[in-house]
């Protein structure tokens, strides 16, 4: 019988530390969110500056101005948006991991 009691305590003292540890870790997250922004921000806007000086020098060598800047310029575009979906992907999978889904918890 007291072994019950006891097993029934370490159950109960596993589960508040585990609900412990995933407060801590939901914490931790919403403070490395703006690192994560500015990392995007900053990938997003090298990338159309490097779209657009290759661009821009291309046009310099082939005298092709202003067509090689306008599809590189857009190239650059279309690479920060690729750059900025991965970065949020990896910061989504990397809460997610370990923690499970809430929303699944709370039956949505």
């Amino acid at each position: 019988m007291a072994e019950d009691d006891l097993g029934k305590k370490i159950a109960a003292a596993q589960k508040a530390h585990e609900q412990s540890r995933n407060v801590g870790r939901r914490k931790d997250v919403s403070g490395r969110g703006m690192g994560v922004g500015m990392r995007m921000a900053s990938e997003f806007v090298a990338s159309i500056f490097v779209g657009a000086a290759l661009g821009w020098g291309l046009d310099l060598v082939f005298h092709t101005s202003p067509w090689m800047l306008i599809v590189w310029f857009l190239l650059g575009f279309a690479t920060g948006i690729v750059n900025v979906v991965r970065v949020a992907k990896d910061f989504q999978s990397d809460t997610n991991d370990g923690q499970g889904d809430d929303r699944s918890e709370q039956g949505l």
